[in-house]
């Protein structure tokens, strides 16, 4: 069978003397995928770079690899769901209209008895709290 494009591609920077770096990546790029499917069935980084080191298909330290999969894996994966890295993305439904409840709350809370929840904190709005106000003209009194 012949190889794909990206293993050709891999094998023809790896027999050049171009640079590490190029070469690494090249390297990585070909076992993207297989690196990817080994994260998704739950295996650490350190255990795939590993295994990957002692059959010698990648010859580059564990940093560089991990540079590797959090740019070309981790990132594309967060950029393709619209999110940035290390952003969590709501789950649950919010309510669309006043007064509605979300269904995941509605279901939560009639589980869950009256006398059984605890009392939440008590927030009183007419309590005079002094907080900090940032103003960006300064005040001439209170110069020294």
């Amino acid at each position: 069978m012949p190889k794909t494009l990206s293993e050709r591609i891999a094998d023809r920077v790896t027999k050049q003397d171009k640079g590490a770096t190029k070469k690494n990546r090249a390297i990585f790029l070909a076992l993207r995928a297989e690196v990817d499917a080994a994260m998704k069935d739950g295996w650490p980084i350190k255990t795939i770079w590993e295994t990957l080191h002692e059959e010698r298909r990648v010859t580059f330290s564990y940093q560089a690899f991990r540079l590797y999969v959090n740019k070309l894996i981790l990132q594309d994966g967060a950029d393709d769901q619209g999110k940035q890295p290390g952003q969590v993305l709501p789950t649950a439904p919010t309510a669309s209209a006043a007064g509605s409840v979300p269904p995941l709350v509605a279901q939560v809370s009639a589980a869950v008895p009256a006398e059984a929840k605890p009392p939440g904190p008590v927030i009183n709005p007419t309590s005079e709290l002094g907080g900090f106000n940032f103003n960006t003209k300064p005040q001439k009194e209170s110069l020294i």
